[in-house]
C-alpha cells in the first residue's frame, strides 16, 4: 500500500523574498532565457556580417529612421514611470502606483503601435536575403518582448485595487 507523506513546511516563512521565493527564481529563469535569446541574435547578425563585403547589401537601402527614433522617444520617456512604480510600491501608494502603471502602459501601447509601422521603415523583406532576415528576427524578437511587457503592465494596472 503506497502511503504518500505531506511535505511538512511549517517551518518557512510565509511570503519569503529574493533568492528564498520560487517566484524570484522562475523571473531569474526567464531573464536568463531572454537574454541568451538575444545573445544569440546578435551574435548571428554579427556572424552574417563578417561573411559579406558589402553590408547592408547594396539593394536593402537604408532604413527609415524617424518611427524608430520616435519609437526610441517615447521608451526612454517611459523610463521616468517605471522608475517611480518602484517607489510607489515600496511606499504602498496604490493610487499613485495604478496611475503609473496606467501611464506606463500608454507608452508601452504608443510604441507598440509605432513597431508595427516600424517593420515597413526597414526597406527590406525578411526573405530577400540574409541582412533581411537578421534585422527582421531582431526587430521581430523586440516586438514580442515589447508587447508582453506592455500587456504585463496593463494587466497589472488593471488588477490593482
Amino acid at each position: 500500500m503506497n502511503v504518500r507523506h505531506a511535505l511538512d513546511v511549517s517551518h518557512m516563512q510565509e511570503g519569503a523574498t529574493g533568492p528564498r521565493a520560487p517566484l524570484w527564481w522562475g523571473t531569474m529563469g526567464l531573464v536568463v532565457i531572454e537574454s541568451t535569446v538575444f545573445a544569440l541574435l546578435i551574435a548571428s547578425y554579427f556572424y552574417l556580417r563578417m561573411r559579406y563585403t558589402e553590408w547592408p547589401p547594396a539593394d536593402a537601402g537604408a532604413p527609415d529612421l524617424l518611427l524608430p527614433g520616435i519609437q526610441m522617444l517615447l521608451l526612454l520617456a517611459s523610463v521616468y514611470p517605471q522608475y517611480r512604480i518602484d517607489a510607489a510600491s515600496e511606499a504602498g501608494d496604490r493610487p499613485l502606483l495604478q496611475k503609473l502603471l496606467i501611464a506606463a502602459t500608454v507608452f508601452g501601447v504608443a510604441a507598440c503601435v509605432l513597431r508595427i509601422r516600424d517593420f515597413r521603415a526597414l526597406n527590406c523583406d525578411w526573405q530577400e536575403h540574409s541582412y533581411g532576415s537578421i534585422v527582421w528576427a531582431l526587430v521581430f524578437a523586440h516586438s514580442i518582448h515589447l508587447a508582453a511587457s506592455t500587456v504585463e503592465t496593463g494587466l497589472m494596472a488593471a488588477f490593482l485595487k
